[in-house]
């Protein structure tokens, strides 16, 4: 879904993975990738048939800032902190 989102979508030009700031911009579309992939899920469940959901409902928006509560690195211990750190330097250096 990242990757989708990154190269189909073309927000590459919003995430600059050479400039010091690629951290915090590749970590905010990580997290709209979980939510993206939440709410497909939904929209699976309730059949193919059904009609298409909006993506920006105040649930999606619930999800994304759950997310980012959960997952948000400086509130991490020191050691998931640094798998944290981690999955975002190999996650980088795959879509490079």
């Amino acid at each position: 879904m990242l990757e989708h989102i990154i190269s189909c979508k073309q927000y590459s030009c919003y995430i600059s993975l050479k400039s010091e700031s690629w951290k915090p911009r590749l970590t905010n579309t990580l997290f709209l990738a979980v939510t993206s992939r939440t709410w497909l899920l939904e929209k699976a469940l309730v059949g193919p048939w059904s009609a298409a959901g909006d993506f920006q409902t105040d649930a999606n928006r619930t999800h994304y800032r759950t997310m980012k509560s959960h997952l948000d690195p400086d509130m991490l211990p020191n050691e998931e902190h640094s798998r944290f750190d981690t999955l975002l330097d190999n996650m980088c250096d795959a879509l490079q």
